[in-house]
């Protein structure tokens, strides 16, 4: 999440669990956060939230929900977004949901 409310995606998607794997192909990329912006990684269980009518929250919904939590701190993003995504699927966990939130402190003088 960008400082000026911008979701920006990060790295590509992969069906690999993040540093579980020892022999797994690693992609390495680099990104500079910028004061007050955050990153934000969550697993499938969060974009794939169905509707009873099976409809899934999805990547634009989810980036939706980011935009308007960006100013919010991280610990409430990550509640929010999470609670949301329940919310979604009539509170009926068919996934994990976790999301991580990390942000950039601002400038200190």
């Amino acid at each position: 999440l960008r400082s000026d409310g911008k979701v920006e995606r990060f790295g590509k998607v992969t069906a690999a669990v993040l540093a579980v794997l020892k022999d797994y192909p690693q992609c390495f990329e680099q990104a500079t956060l910028e004061p007050n912006e955050t990153l934000v990684l969550f697993t499938d269980g969060i974009t794939e939230a169905r509707a009873d009518g099976g409809e899934l929250l999805g990547e634009r919904r989810v980036e939706a929900i980011l935009r308007e939590l960006a100013d919010r701190p991280v610990r409430e993003l990550c509640e929010k977004a999470a609670a949301e995504a329940r919310a979604y699927q009539n509170g009926q966990l068919h996934d994990d949901l976790t999301i991580l939130a990390l942000r950039r402190a601002g400038v200190i003088a």
